[in-house]
């Protein structure tokens, strides 16, 4: 790349970092996709603040998200939202987060990570390891809820990431 398309990378890359602050919460959250079941603060505060933590400008941000995503000590995930069951994909957000942070040993995180691996299935992980939360949750009895608990791979790579290091190769057995 040449000296002007670095140049237009840098801008580019400070105005995503600036619209990102300009989205967060007085309350530090970062909210979106609003649904039925509410607008996502957990899963979204993670996987911004995850994206901005090894930003210079960011970081002290992103810890602070990463501190209010563990004062919440989900028992034993984090979810879309607080009143929606814990899962997989935005746990493991939450755990990355964590880990990037240098935050990985707090005990929320050890929990998560132990949950992770007892969820995943035999060809990976899905959102929720069974329908009985999120039917639950969502008081609906007749329908399938096979695409929340079949094994995907975007949610089976984010929770290989949330558990590499030495857990990886335990993880995959």
């Amino acid at each position: 790349m040449n000296q002007v398309g670095w140049k237009r990378a840098a801008v580019s890359f400070e105005a995503g970092i600036r619209f990102l602050l300009a989205r967060r919460s007085t309350a530090g959250w970062w909210t979106d996709f609003c649904t039925p079941a509410g607008e996502s603060d957990e899963w979204v505060t993670a996987y911004v603040a995850w994206s901005l933590s090894d930003c210079e400008d960011a970081a002290a941000t992103a810890r602070d998200a990463a501190e209010l995503l563990l004062y919440r000590d989900r028992d034993p995930g984090w979810a879309y939202n607080r009143r929606v069951p814990a899962d997989c994909d935005s746990t493991a957000w939450v755990v990355r987060l964590a880990r990037a942070l240098g935050m990985g040993r707090r005990k929320p995180i050890a929990g998560a990570i132990a949950w992770l691996h007892s969820t995943k299935k035999r060809s990976g992980w899905a959102a929720f390891p069974t329908a009985r939360p999120i039917r639950r949750f969502t008081s609906v009895d007749h329908r399938s809820f096979g695409g929340w608990t079949s094994s995907h791979a975007c949610v089976t790579a984010n929770v290989l990431s949330a558990v590499s290091d030495r857990d990886s190769t335990a993880a995959l057995r």
